[in-house]
């Protein structure tokens, strides 16, 4: 047998397993990594517990800023002890937070979406594991962002007195880096800085903090966390001055 057919039917076996897990055994619990959206990466987990007293579970690595699920894992036979220690607690640097599967659902199905739409190939393994989210029937999947951020993720709203200054000084800002889906009418910025960690340390990575929306007269400024929402407004003010106007809801 060919190497080709070999792996063909492995893919198909373990398609089958997880199918059968996802269908037949209870959800065990999904993790994400606390600070997903101000870091731009979510780790998710979904694991479910077999009838052996075994988990299996799968993981997501997914770069929220550019809705891409960059990497796909699955084990289907875990003891509860190894994936509590080794792989929930593993690193010491990241906290995870239980969830419901809804929002799992909403971050893994927006980011697949994105992805079709702009043709970029899916992860190998990513069928399998999505099959451990459910059954298709029981998975509603999420609605797709509209053009303008949703007042639920802290979004503020602003007038915007002349869209070509407000849009050249917009691109004077150095905390924000352009979109992907920008376009003339629509232009869209994440808002990007570096996290303090200290006097002496040397990391330059970014997070994004928000995102800063630009539709003829209107600017809407989202913010990923509450705890940032007054600084951002602060800073959007001074950039911009008079040039725009809150709108209060």
């Amino acid at each position: 047998m060919s190497n080709k057919n070999v792996r063909h039917k492995q893919s198909k076996n373990t398609h089958l397993l997880s199918s059968s897990i996802a269908e037949n055994e209870p959800l065990y619990g999904c993790w994400i990594n606390q600070e997903w959206k101000s870091a731009g990466y979510a780790y998710i987990f979904v694991a479910r517990k077999r009838k052996t007293g075994l988990i299996a579970f799968a993981a997501f690595w997914i770069d929220i800023v550019k809705d891409i699920i960059e990497k796909c894992a699955m084990e289907c036979n875990s003891t509860e002890d190894f994936f509590q220690k080794n792989i929930l607690k593993k690193n010491p640097d990241i906290a995870f937070l239980a969830v419901e599967i809804s929002l799992v659902q909403e971050i893994i199905f927006q980011a697949e979406t994105k992805m079709q739409s702009s043709q970029k190939p899916l992860p190998d393994l990513y069928l399998d594991c999505k099959t451990m989210l459910g059954p298709e029937q029981e998975i509603t999947k999420a609605k797709q962002p509209q053009n303008a951020p949703c007042k639920e993720n802290f979004t503020f709203c602003y007038s915007v007195r002349d869209q070509e200054s407000t849009e050249a000084n917009m691109r004077q800002i150095d905390a924000l880096e352009e979109c992907e889906d920008s376009e003339p009418g629509h232009r869209s910025f994440h808002w990007k800085e570096q996290k303090k960690q200290g006097f002496f340390s040397k990391s330059k990575e970014k997070f994004c903090l928000g995102k800063v929306v630009l539709e003829k007269d209107k600017l809407w400024l989202e913010v990923f966390d509450e705890k940032n929402a007054k600084y951002l407004q602060n800073s959007l003010i001074q950039y911009l001055g008079t040039s725009v106007e809150s709108i209060l809801s």
